[in-house]
């Protein structure tokens, strides 16, 4: 029987699919106006000319391409429910780490004030 795929998976491959589009268009918009400027440039030869107007056509498509992509994610709802989870596990991560730090710190003086009674009592080998 097949499993059935977790909202977690779905929004996973949602974002791989998402980064392999803007990565080819991105590609696109570079290199189609970039080999149209060398092939018109063999064509009438004119050498580097119309590269170089490709190149700068190439440049400012992929700049447009990544600003609509910005402006596209900053209107993608959010899961209030996903942000409150998040946050919670935050929380409970910082907690958990406050815990740790204050054992470690209580352990710590513990090995001191017991290596402290230790010395008082009997002096060590090199001081005899």
């Amino acid at each position: 029987m097949r499993d059935r795929v977790t909202p977690v998976q779905r929004s996973r491959w949602q974002a791989v699919g998402q980064a392999v589009g803007i990565g080819f268009g991105i590609a696109a918009a570079l290199i189609l106006p970039i080999v149209g400027g060398l092939v018109l440039d063999g064509w009438l030869g004119r050498a580097p000319l119309f590269t170089l107007i490709g190149v700068a056509v190439g440049l400012a498509a992929a700049g447009y391409q990544l600003v609509a992509l910005t402006k596209a994610a900053n209107r993608v709802p959010v899961d209030p429910e996903a942000v409150e989870a998040a946050r919670q596990r935050r929380v409970d991560e910082a907690e958990a780490q406050r815990r740790f730090l204050a054992q470690v710190e209580v352990r710590a003086q513990a090995e001191l004030d017991a290596e402290r009674r230790g010395s008082e009592r009997t002096p060590r080998k090199d001081e005899e």
